[in-house]
């Protein structure tokens, strides 16, 4: 990756250059921001200089001031604009860190299969592409979170109708049939970063992840109540904490859509899932901040 390169890619429809000041409650200058433009003279990047021990403080520190004023700058302009990758330039070293959002791998079609679907599912595949196509990792986790609720509703209703009895038709029927497999070496996913977000949930019933998860990732991401612990866009601290919890929470809605479509189509294909397994004892639930993305 070019660095170089990379700053000369950013891009906005706001136009213009500025030095902004972020101001404490007092209203004392606590930092200063170049707004900096492209060759068309469109916002394209921000730079500030911040005191910190590491880089993980420098990111936390700088993207805590900066994202604040993206927002005022949205507000101000009515239109939007978003940060795409952090670059931070150690000054006594000369060391550098990026933090960048790329694409994924590519995906083959799926050659020779015939589109399986079912006009009760295509609501949740909408909701899956939502989660898959943000780049907004509260958004995802509320996208996921989202689909899991509803799933899960339309399961116990299916299951009432058809007189199912492979799980109890109750409200978190569906969701205690389904586990986070016990060793990391179970899941569909090989490398450090894929597995990281799984390792606080390990052996947990997806009931018991949904549980853990309903407020970081839907409440306090979807509401704003006076008083009310919120997570927004804005710090860094939110966005890794929402950014934790949904590729569990894609990895929990894939399979619940895998296991209703094989339902109602009547295909008898089921979603690849360890079977029940003893849950552990209660434990904290915490998650562990990865390093980027």
């Amino acid at each position: 990756m070019s660095i170089s390169e990379l700053l000369k890619s950013g891009d906005s429809r706001i136009a213009g250059a500025q030095a902004l000041l972020e101001r404490g409650r007092d209203g004392e200058p606590t930092a200063e921001v170049m707004l900096v433009p492209n060759r068309h003279g469109r916002l394209a990047r921000a730079e500030l200089r911040i005191m910190a021990d590491n880089f993980r403080d420098a990111e936390i520190g700088a993207s805590d001031i900066v994202l604040p004023m993206l927002s005022w700058l949205a507000f101000t302009t009515d239109t939007a604009v978003d940060a795409v990758a952090v670059v931070l330039s150690e000054e006594s070293s000369g060391a550098v860190q990026t933090i960048v959002t790329l694409p994924g791998q590519v995906k083959s079609l799926p050659s020779g299969q015939p589109m399986l679907s079912h006009p009760d599912m295509e609501k949740y595949f909408s909701a899956y592409r939502e989660g898959l196509t943000s780049n907004s990792p509260l958004y995802q986790a509320v996208a996921f979170h989202k689909l899991i609720e509803g799933i899960r509703s339309f399961a116990t209703r299916r299951a009432r109708d058809t007189g199912e009895t492979n799980y109890k038709p109750e409200k978190n029927g569906l969701l205690t049939t389904f586990h986070i497999p016990r060793a990391e070496t179970d899941l569909p996913y090989k490398t450090p970063w894929e597995l990281e977000p799984f390792r606080p949930y390990l052996g947990k019933s997806f009931e018991k992840v949904y549980t853990a998860t309903i407020h970081l990732a839907r409440n306090a991401a979807l509401h704003i109540n006076p008083g009310q612990e919120l997570r927004v866009a804005d710090y860094v601290s939110d966005t890794n904490t929402c950014r934790e919890a949904a590729p569990v929470l894609r990895h929990m809605a894939r399979i619940l859509i895998e296991h209703e479509l094989a339902r109602v189509t009547g295909d008898g294909i089921q979603p690849e899932h360890p079977e029940p397994l003893e849950e552990q004892p209660d434990q904290k639930l915490v998650s562990t901040p990865l390093e980027g993305d």
